[in-house]
């Protein structure tokens, strides 16, 4: 994509002499010069354990560990170099800035304002020491960390570009370099005016200095994080070893940087002596510092195609001068490769890979414990948990009651709320440094909670197709005696953020286009598979106009109404936030996550807040929710509407993303749990080989919707079209026919507990139980899947095979395929054979 290209090409700009200008995962045009010789040399020499780092996390036994460790290292004798051929060059730091231009594929007539641009810096020959990385997570803080700092406001408010780009001081590789950029300039002369901007920018900041109030806001978000250590959704132990390898892989000790008390001490001391300690060290590292690139992507609509024409030029030439013999020995080298790529792995050497067994495996679900309490109306979920006197805190409406035509708005509204453009008594810097100062962080979001639907007997069954409720969440994490403080935030971004800023909303609409263009191009898959069930039920509807190809429809026809029209977007905004106001108390709840202590230290705090709820009344014109029908009703008649058609979907890109997907249990019946199992089967052996090792593509997947019925195959960075949509459709014959060992059943319920079982940290804990309590499902429930994915046996993979097979052949309202890929490939796929309607994602 452009966004990839141009990052992999500001790192190149950067570090022109060393490894880092080389791309790591090959270069698709020198990639078919390697030799297998060379292939295989350079894996002997670097996937070597005297070129490993060796990490454990857990509780396992330690001894055990070792054990383990001998036998698999006794196999190896260490290499007479160790390590050291590993070790990388260090980049000399040059003496003069310079610029660096390439060019990036667009779709034919997108080219306007498509440029994008970056300044970068290698910040030192050596690594930090601890005390100027923490000083740069403040700076970060101070200059990109949020919409109001400084050179980001700067850069926004600009108007040069679309988004900003890089941000900050990133240290993961030997030496750390600094990016700032914009997207969406309007031609590569633009970049010249980002680069005085950036710099002018970073001369003021020097000169000026940071004022008390919003040190004092950067110091304390930094020093929150530092001591919370939420690593969102990654598991504990990859989050510490991420943090190890930016050190351990440069021969650095992979500890230093977990022991931040004392350095956060000794940099709040230098603060409190040196009042230009921060502006000191940017003048240095970054006013000062020659060794400076600007690099500028512009785009162009033929490369693409140029690209491919050259690659078949020289494949011709290259076939024209090989003998008859050579061609013989490269159609023979091929089936041979196919043969090996297809055949099994050897049983015998499968067995010498350590695994765990099903007998290793806790058969009960974890249990989330939770009380649950009414305050006037507002029900009040507190879930116990170690957070080290950090309250977690999420505020959820019921706005279900939306009108359909105000869903597209959902996005640009949550952004407002959650601080973008200030509220009636803070501008957006004083709202930033008011967040920063009380809490860890404020944000606005909405989402889908789809109820779950119970058969006769009470177990969980697929629900109608337009079962869903719509939520807006305010969500905020402080300490106790800030909480407060957190709760009055919300009230003040609910219900008074500003919804005039015509500049600003501009922006952010600028910004989404932006991000669904690069989106669609990198991430096709996700859009396919949105698409997909767009056809099938009412939340893919849902999904499809605000997050999906519809969606930057929207986006568009809403940037182009903030501009002409901004009284009635600003309108819309509006009915959105009456409808939020009327909904305060009606089917909301709160839920809180804390240490005992904190969750008795906010009680009070917590009825103040449910008390100064609903400061508006709004009827029903206003809030903009029963204009015409209600939101079920829309959804309903779009559903029926559903045209039931194969896609293509053209987007400037070489590798294609291809989506196939249906309807596989009809409503009212039972998704057992063993189809999780099949599902990690399909994704991790049949689709794997098929897909990604044979067909080329850099990722497969399929993914069943159990609560609605469905299924979907996906590709990622896929070569191919309709071998891809084949592959899809034999694997219901796979799994009626294919001779799956019950080694091979036990591999995928591991895998499939692995992903119920992940590791979640408190805050984690309290979010699943607040889903579970706006679905309905139970711990009861999730033991019950739980049984039954431990309970699945081959003949259960026969049985959704034929399932399967049954949904793939239907001929009414069977599978539909959406394909994102090139215009070559799509228009090949056609020739071969496939039927389907082309659109160009962002033909206007």
């Amino acid at each position: 994509s452009p966004d990839s290209l141009h990052g992999r090409g500001t790192v190149k700009a950067l570090f022109p002499d060393v490894n880092y200008a080389e791309d790591s995962g090959g270069d698709p045009e020198v990639i078919p010069s390697l030799t297998y010789e060379e292939f295989k040399s350079f894996h002997d020499r670097y996937y070597h354990p005297s070129n490993a780092r060796i990490f454990f996390y857990g509780n396992d036994n330690v001894q055990k560990r070792f054990e383990l460790l001998d036998k698999y290292l006794d196999e190896f004798e260490p290499l007479p170099e160790g390590n050291s051929h590993s070790a990388l060059p260090t980049q000399i730091m040059k003496r003069k800035p310079w610029r660096v231009d390439q060019f990036v594929p667009v779709a034919k007539g997108q080219e306007e304002k498509k440029t994008y641009a970056t300044l970068g810096w290698v910040v030192s020959e050596d690594s930090l020491s601890e005390e100027e990385d923490l000083a740069w997570s403040i700076i970060d803080q101070l200059l990109t960390g949020n919409t109001a700092a400084k050179l980001r406001k700067t850069l926004i408010d600009s108007g040069l570009g679309s988004s900003v780009i890089g941000g900050g001081l990133s240290t993961y590789l030997k030496q750390p370099f600094y990016t700032i950029g914009l997207k969406g300039l309007s031609d590569a002369d633009a970049a010249e005016k980002l680069q005085t901007l950036v710099l002018d920018t970073l001369k003021d900041v020097v000169d000026e200095g940071f004022d008390k109030e919003t040190l004092d806001a950067a110091l304390n978000r930094v020093e929150f994080a530092l001591r919370e250590f939420d690593t969102a959704s990654v598991q504990r132990g990859m989050a510490f070893l991420s943090r190890a390898m930016s050190d351990w892989n440069y021969d650095r000790d992979p500890l230093e940087g977990f022991k931040f008390e004392k350095t956060l001490n000794l940099v709040k001391k230098k603060l409190d002596g040196d009042p230009t300690y921060l502006q000191n060290i940017i003048q240095r590292r970054l006013i000062d510092n020659q060794h400076r690139v600007l690099i500028v992507s512009s785009p162009d609509p033929t490369i693409e195609e140029a690209k491919e024409k050259k690659l078949q030029k020289d494949l011709e030439r290259i076939k024209t001068e090989m003998s008859v013999k050579e061609l013989e020995q490269i159609v023979e080298l091929t089936g041979t490769l196919t043969d090996r790529q297809a055949a099994p792995d050897d049983p015998e050497a499968i067995k010498t890979i350590p695994r765990l067994s099903p007998a290793d495996l806790d058969t009960a679900t974890k249990h989330i414990s939770r009380e649950t309490t009414d305050v006037e109306g507002v029900t009040v979920l507190q879930h116990e948990q170690s957070t080290n006197g950090i309250l977690y805190m999420d505020y959820a409406i019921d706005i279900t009651d939306i009108d359909i035509e105000l869903l597209p708005l959902m996005n640009l509204f949550t952004r407002i709320a959650s601080g973008a453009t200030g509220t009636a008594e803070k501008d957006r810097v004083k709202l930033r440094q008011a967040i920063d100062t009380h809490t860890g962080g404020v944000s606005c979001s909405w989402g889908l909670a789809s109820p779950v639907s119970r058969g006769d007997d009470g177990s969980c069954v697929v629900a109608p197709p337009t079962n869903l409720s719509l939520k807006l969440y305010m969500s905020g994490k402080s300490v106790a005696d800030e909480a407060g403080k957190l709760m009055g935030l919300f009230k003040e971004l609910l219900y008074e953020s500003k919804l005039d800023d015509q500049e600003r909303v501009v922006q952010m609409l600028k910004e989404s286009k932006s991000g669904l263009e690069s989106g669609l191009v990198s991430g096709g898959n996700r859009y396919a598979t949105t698409r997909l069930s767009s056809k099938l039920h009412a939340a893919g509807i849902i999904s499809e106009i605000t997050g999906g190809l519809e969606y930057y429809d929207r986006v568009c026809e809403l940037l182009d109404m903030a501009q002409k029209d901004f009284s009635t977007l600003r309108e819309r905004l509006e009915a959105i936030r009456i409808l939020v106001a009327a909904k305060s108390k009606d089917l909301a709840a709160i839920n809180l996550t804390a240490d005992k202590k904190t969750l008795g230290a906010v009680q009070d705090q917590v009825k103040d807040f449910v008390t100064g709820l609903g400061l508006q009344e709004a009827s029903e014109e206003k809030q903009g929710t029963k204009s015409s029908d209600t939101l079920i009703k829309a959804l309903t008649r779009k559903l029926s509407e559903t045209d039931l058609k194969d896609e293509g979907v053209i987007i400037p890109t070489q590798v294609n993303y291809v989506g196939f997907g249906g309807r596989l249990y009809e409503e009212g019946e039972r998704v057992p749990g063993s189809t999780a199992v099949i599902t990690n089967f399909l994704r991790t052996g049949y689709l794997w080989e098929k897909v990604r090792v044979i067909g080329g593509a850099y990722g497969a997947g399929f993914s069943l919707n159990a609560r609605m019925g469905t299924f979907s195959f996906s590709s990622y960075r896929d070569p191919n079209v309709k071998e891809s949509l084949e592959n899809y459709k034999r694997a219901a014959e796979y799994l009626i026919k294919a001779d799956i060992s019950d080694q091979e059943v036990e591999r995928s319920i591991i895998g499939t507990i692995s992903d119920l079982d992940y590791p979640q940290t408190p805050r984690g804990k309290g979010s699943t139980s607040f889903s579970r309590y706006f679905t309905g499902y139970t711990e009861e429930d999730a033991q019950k899947w739980r049984d039954e994915v431990l309970a699945t046996r081959v003949q259960d993979f026969r049985d959704f095979g034929f399932r399967l097979r049954k949904a793939i052949e239907r001929v009414e309202d069977g599978p539909t395929s959406c394909v994102f890929g090139s215009s070559s490939a799509l228009e090949k796929a056609m020739d071969e054979g496939l039927q389907m309607e082309l659109r160009d994602a962002f033909a206007k």
